[in-house]
């Protein structure tokens, strides 16, 4: 079980121009050094975002992402541009070398951001290939369990077995995948308390 990140991009559309970027990422550890405001906490939230796992960072069902991807960003001459529509897009790669781009809207409704689409393939390291596109759901009630909701697809991608715990209903169900975050965090916590 494994989960690789390989390419992260950002796309930001204004009423005047495109922004955005693309971070590619080597094998190994990588190291995000850059000046003060210049979008690191922005692309660490956005591959949150993208896997759909931001409700490891509360119950908002608003995107952790800054106002230069949901609201208003400014050009290099200080002009602040609205800004109109907004996506991140992530591929990813499990142990097995199969790779899966997602993309997820920031901006829009709930709805629209409820909604994350699949490639599968290298989408923007080869983006010059057709790759067949899925829809999932995430964030709604009976997401994590059913096959149309993302965390199914991406726990299978990564062959990861979710357990099965007691629902509300006293019926079993799949652990959600943002929960597993919940408990290496307290673990991770607890072993630093007692060192």
């Amino acid at each position: 079980m494994s989960l690789r990140i390989r390419c992260l991009e950002l796309r930001v559309t204004t009423e005047k121009r495109l922004f955005g970027t693309k971070l590619s990422f080597r094998d190994g550890l990588t190291v995000l050094r850059a000046e003060n405001s210049s979008g690191k906490s922005t692309c660490l939230m956005s591959i949150l975002y993208a896997l759909g796992l931001e409700g490891m960072l509360g119950p908002s069902h608003l995107p952790p992402l800054s106002e230069a991807m949901v609201r208003r960003i400014k050009d290099k001459n200080d002009v602040s541009l609205n800004v109109v529509e907004s996506k991140v897009l992530l591929e990813i790669q499990n142990a097995n070398g199969e790779t899966m781009t997602v993309e997820r809207s920031a901006t829009g409704t709930n709805k629209q951001r409820e909604l994350i689409v699949t490639y599968d393939g290298p989408a923007l390291t080869a983006p010059d290939k057709t790759y067949k596109q899925e829809s999932f759901f995430v964030r709604i009630p009976g997401a994590a369990q059913s096959e149309s909701g993302f965390h199914t697809r991406l726990a299978e991608f990564i062959g990861l077995k979710l357990p099965q715990v007691p629902r509300y209903d006293a019926q079993p169900g799949p652990l959600y995948l943002e929960c597993l975050s919940r408990v290496n965090n307290l673990q991770t916590r607890l072993a630093l308390e007692h060192f």
